[in-house]
């Protein structure tokens, strides 16, 4: 790992405009501010600027504790590597869940979005390790398999395709799943997947 002056060497370059690498280490690289502090302000700086947290992860092992809780705390699964900082692939996920206890994921993970493209068997293991997600976007075919693991899911918000959740079941808007949540973005057009005229206006009520 680097240092922490070296960090913020990289991280601020221009030193005339930003003095917080001097304000953050001495001359021999031992931190000069108290802890809580320290943490309060990278903590801060990861929330606000996400795509510095790569950085943020290479300071000490301290300021790793601190910073990966808020670097799962969002999570954009794509088969397309892209720019949003929250990118994560479905190997580099994997490669966490096997190293860390699965208690992290449940504490941290609050949202996560999937892009078209991930099996049910992918779908399944990451939303049973992020068991306390709240906020939800499907873009891929999820098929009535999902179901019973959706509606353990303490969801808020949720954005999909409801034809791609029930298929030519019958629509229940009835479950489990539907009772917590309070923002809903539907990609399909109600008549589209025979929504009685009522069905929906009561769901959304």
């Amino acid at each position: 790992m680097t240092t922490s002056s070296s960090f913020f060497r990289h991280l601020f370059p221009f030193r005339a405009r930003l003095c917080l690498p001097s304000a953050f280490v001495t001359s021999n690289n031992s931190p000069s501010l108290p802890p809580e502090l320290e943490r309060e302000i990278l903590e801060f700086t990861a929330l606000c600027s996400p795509q510095c947290i790569p950085r943020l992860l290479l300071v000490a092992r301290r300021v790793k504790t601190w910073i990966e809780p808020i670097r799962f705390r969002v999570l954009v699964f794509s088969q397309r590597r892209n720019v949003d900082p929250h990118w994560i692939s479905m190997g580099h996920f994997v490669h966490a869940l096997e190293s860390k206890p699965t208690s992290f994921f449940h504490k941290h993970v609050r949202h996560i979005t999937f892009d078209d493209g991930y099996s049910l068997a992918e779908l399944s293991r990451v939303l049973c390790a992020c068991s306390s997600v709240t906020n939800l976007v499907m873009n891929d075919d999820i098929g009535p398999e999902l179901m019973p693991i959706l509606s353990t899911l303490p969801l808020n918000r949720f954005a999909c395709e409801l034809e791609d959740i029930f298929f030519r079941q019958p629509i229940d808007l009835k479950n489990p799943m539907f009772s917590r949540i309070t923002h809903v973005e539907l990609y399909d057009f109600p008549c589209k997947v025979g929504y009685s005229g009522r069905t929906l206006p009561s769901f959304l009520s």
